[in-house]
């Protein structure tokens, strides 16, 4: 038994190990994932920034909620546990506010356990590890559960847990520990609509609505109630689509309405049961969110203006297009020298290059370039394998391609978000279409597992050769035309220089064509690279060769993958001194001592900018 699933157990060795090398110093190395820095550009802490040595520019500024926001409420709870108290009641905002009711402290969440038994700083780093851990397993299993081989299952987890999406999300525990659940609420559901046998052969229901009930009411209690929203969308639909191929496929015998009636209602059951598992952490959430100002507070058209700007699909194979604000410095391809003090068009000194229109945590899409080939490739050869070569009818490619399809429309804010909008309870308190990318990283990591038993499948076939050649030569071309455009500069800046001067924000950011084209120069050699890659996946798919009776290329194509989504994401999450965590101010050591009952609040000096805040 152990023997057979050996290599299952090394494939969830791997979902822990890759997550575990994107934040290596953040758990292994003693650094921590609290932007701790960024304390210290607020007073009364940034008096005090070169006495404790802490840097003068934030390794990323966008993360100080992490920081600012969910240490606070990590701190709080580990404070009133340790009194004895349930920590229901924040005393020390306003005039006191509901705690744990908010949810997005996720106190009750089973993993957060990691944050009252580890000492703070290292928490995070474990916690996301954890989390992208979950992900990636899941998602293998719901492959699996669908019918695909282990490289088809792997390759899903892989995409799904390195995923733009979850890696920058990072910033938001919440969310991460929200979004990790999905796939097994979805296989939970597979499994219920196909009567999936379980201990003794025979066709069952009851342990998996059990195990979808579980991990809903783990979602929930991770406390972000934006991602159950769409979680329980994404499920319903999924459900919905399966009921549906089952009616139709048995539509001319007989009792084929009791069957789906019947699975049906066990699927409302699963709901409910997962609800009232999270019930503790959900009714008061929902109590509070009813009186919540945003509702109604932005119009159907206002909303759409916070989706993604179209421009943005370039960010699905160039994802650092638009800049990131991690990066202070780039390389100047003429003299090859990494430039660190630079101006932008207008003279004016700047320290990060970051010029999209939607802030990076908001704008993180990228999925890889292999898996949206494969995605294209397994939709394309669609048979739906069972992973013996075997087709089966269920439409489980074009089930998640209309999810992907639907989910690329909201997250762009095109006319389709109204249905959502006006259709759907507090949807109109959402504020945040661009986070379909949610859905669509799920269907697109099923897709790309797809794409994999498709192309197992058709490895000796001819395409497999057209598409090898065609990405080797296409990935060669881009990479010729980067070398090409280096060496003729002359003869293409001003096309750079038109860029700098007329696409939005780039100003900001870059002092001119010659800037612009030596940061996007290490950008377009990934791309470049990366491409040759897919190519070299389908031709290795072709030879079919082997070590030890295993195929090689399947685990380049996994390797491709991990690197690649790597690469894009590395560095965005900081591995910060947690010792500048450990410094108060003399302002806040007084404040600490002064008796009775007390509060604060602060106000904008505007001279001052960021720095600016004065406590009264």
């Amino acid at each position: 038994m152990i023997r057979r699933r050996l290599p299952d157990l090394l494939i969830f060795v791997l979902f822990f190990g890759l997550p575990l090398v994107m934040f290596w110093q953040q758990t292994l190395g003693g650094r921590t994932l609290i932007p701790s820095e960024n304390l210290y550009q607020y007073e009364p802490y940034a008096t005090y920034r070169e006495v404790v040595s802490a840097p003068e520019v934030p390794h990323n500024a966008l993360v100080s909620d992490l920081v600012l926001q969910n240490f606070q409420w990590k701190s709080f709870i580990r404070e009133s546990l340790a009194e004895g108290e349930i920590p229901l009641w924040n005393p020390h905002q306003f005039s006191g506010i509901p705690f744990m009711a908010a949810g997005q402290q996720s106190t009750l969440y089973p993993f957060s356990v990691l944050y009252y038994v580890l000492p703070l700083p290292a928490a995070y780093g474990w916690f996301t590890v954890v989390q992208l851990w979950l992900a990636g397993c899941f998602m293998y299993l719901f492959l699996r559960g669908l019918g695909t081989g282990r490289a088809g299952g792997v390759m899903a987890g892989v995409v799904y847990q390195l995923s733009a999406f979850f890696v920058t999300s990072a910033v938001f525990p919440m969310i991460i520990a929200a979004a990790a659940w999905l796939p097994l609420v979805l296989l939970a559901v597979e499994f219920v609509v196909q009567q999936r046998p379980a201990l003794r052969g025979r066709p069952a229901t009851l342990p998996w609505v059990v195990m979808g009930a579980g991990a809903l009411g783990c979602n929930l209690l991770a406390g972000h109630v934006e991602i159950t929203y769409y979680v329980l969308l994404i499920a319903g639909y999924y459900a919905a689509a399966r009921l549906l191929w089952v009616w139709w496929s048995g539509r001319k015998t007989g009792g084929i309405w009791r069957r789906v009636v019947g699975r049906g209602l066990w699927l409302v059951a699963l709901v409910g049961l997962g609800i009232g598992l999270g019930a503790i952490q959900f009714i008061p959430l929902f109590e509070l969110a009813s009186m919540n100002y945003r509702d109604g507070s932005a119009s159907l058209e206002q909303v759409r203006n916070w989706a993604h700007p179209l421009r943005d699909v370039v960010q699905f194979v160039l994802p650092n297009f638009y800049g990131n604000p991690t990066h202070h410095a780039y390389w100047d391809v003429f003299s090859g020298q990494t430039v660190t003090a630079f101006t932008n068009a207008a003279g004016e000194s700047i320290n990060t290059i970051d010029w999209g229109i939607k802030n990076y945590v908001e704008g993180a899409l990228y999925l890889g370039i292999l898996p949206l080939v494969l995605a294209v490739y397994g939709l394309v050869r669609r048979r739906d394998s069972a992973g013996d070569g075997q087709e089966q009818a269920l439409p489980y490619s074009w089930t998640m391609a209309v999810l992907v399809g639907a989910g690329l429309t909201f997250m762009f804010g095109l006319p389709t978000y109204a249905i959502l909008y006006y259709g759907l309870p507090g949807i109109n308190q959402l504020h945040s279409p661009f986070r379909w990318i949610f859905a669509v990283t799920l269907g697109v990591a099923v897709l790309a597992g797809f794409g994999m038993e498709a192309l197992r499948r058709d490895a000796q076939a001819g395409r497999t050769r057209f598409l090898g050649w065609g990405g080797v030569v296409i990935g060669g071309l881009i990479l010729a035309g980067l070398v090409g455009a280096r060496l003729f500069f002359g003869a293409v800046e001003p096309i750079f220089q038109t860029i700098v001067e007329q696409m939005a924000l780039a100003e900001r950011a870059f002092a001119d064509g010659r800037m612009f084209f030596s940061y996007q120069f290490g950008n377009v050699l990934v791309l470049g690279a990366v491409v040759v890659g897919v190519g070299l996946v389908f031709l290795l798919a072709r030879r079919g060769l082997t070590v030890r009776g295993k195929a090689v290329w399947p685990v380049f194509a996994v390797g491709l993958v991990a690197v690649d989504l790597m690469i894009a994401s590395w560095g965005f999450n900081p591995a910060s001194d947690p010792a500048l965590l450990e410094f108060t101010p003399p302002a806040i050591e007084w404040l600490k001592q002064q008796p009775g009952e007390w509060r604060y609040t602060t106000v904008d000096e505007p001279a001052l900018g960021e720095r600016g805040k004065i406590m009264n």
